[in-house]
């Protein structure tokens, strides 16, 4: 009889589930909550937040396990209530978000939005356009985690200056330039060339109007993690329309308005939330959940343990 219940709130295939119930046979599996007991449910592995009357009907729950790098959005009112744990995949999205930051880096760089739009109208035209470069630019990054050290680490190779701000300054790292907390910005912005933003999704913006006005006339923005709302979107758009941020990437994780100009400008990338897709995404949030399950049926300490605090 099993001694302990998951439910796995994940678009995986029967034979994902499955292996997941052949390396822990005394561990019940649950794919969905359609017609699980939930009372029994004492683990919950899942990709979107749970709604708070989910929580509260599986009264047993003790752990949360997400598949995302962050926990703030897990958060909520029914599992603080309770003090559930909730540990994160910490770790496993640095080469995916590097990856794609640096094709917008170089895409942006050398206008492969006006390219690839004047191709889809058959115009051939060698005065389209004026390439710029990338080498010897410096580049500013926000938020120096996971994501933002890989991409520290894969730009200096490619010979750029980095600068970064992180949270909580230790050492700086050989792949870092210039390291400071978040009182580093307005500095570090008006040295920057390519801006990237690798911060958990903030409420407020980050980046208004004087932060992008203060950075240098051709710059760009590549926000990868920080969701639309850290950047001022009026502020942005005028900015793109006048030439001073000459392009931005944008990865944000819900929807843009139709509506938003930023669909239409020539100078802008926009990403439906692709940017952490990789094709060995679920067997790294499988190796990091099954590390910790056996952890936690050991009773020994959890990894990844988020806290907001």
């Amino acid at each position: 009889m099993a001694t302990h219940s998951v439910l796995l709130r994940l678009p995986l295939s029967p034979e994902d589930s499955r292996s997941l119930a052949d390396d822990f046979p005394d561990v019940e599996f649950v794919l969905g909550e359609e017609g699980a007991d939930l009372g029994a449910i004492d683990v919950l592995f899942a990709g979107e937040p749970p709604k708070d009357d989910l929580i509260d009907r599986m009264g047993s729950l003790v752990w949360l396990h997400t598949t995302s790098g962050g926990g703030a959005r897990f958060q909520t009112p029914s599992v603080l209530k309770r003090s559930i744990t909730v540990t994160t995949s910490t770790g496993i999205h640095g080469r995916p978000f590097t990856e794609f930051g640096i094709a917008c880096m170089y895409g942006l760089a050398k206008r492969l939005p006006v390219i690839l739009e004047a191709q889809s109208r058959a115009v051939w035209d060698r005065g389209l356009t004026a390439m710029d470069k990338v080498g010897g630019k410096t580049v500013g990054i926000v938020g120096l985690g996971t994501v933002g050290s890989e991409l520290a680490r894969q730009t200096k190779a490619l010979g750029l200056r980095v600068l970064a701000t992180k949270r909580t300054v230790t050492e700086k790292p050989a792949y870092v330039d210039e390291l400071g907390p978040p009182e580093y910005l307005g500095e570090m912005l008006r040295e920057t060339d390519i801006l990237f933003l690798t911060l958990p999704p903030r409420p407020e913006a980050l980046i208004g109007e004087a932060e992008l006005r203060s950075m240098k006339p051709g710059s760009y923005v590549i926000n990868l993690t920080g969701g639309l709302k850290c950047i001022d979107a009026d502020a942005l758009i005028a900015a793109l329309r006048d030439g001073h941020i000459a392009g931005a990437a944008l990865n944000p994780n819900g929807p843009i308005d139709p509506d938003s100009e930023l669909w239409a400008l020539p100078n802008v990338i926009l990403s439906p939330g692709l940017a952490s897709d990789d094709p060995d995404k679920w067997l790294m949030q499988r190796g990091v959940f099954v590390d910790n399950l056996g952890r936690f049926l050991r009773g020994e300490e959890l990894r990844n343990v988020f806290d907001a605090t």
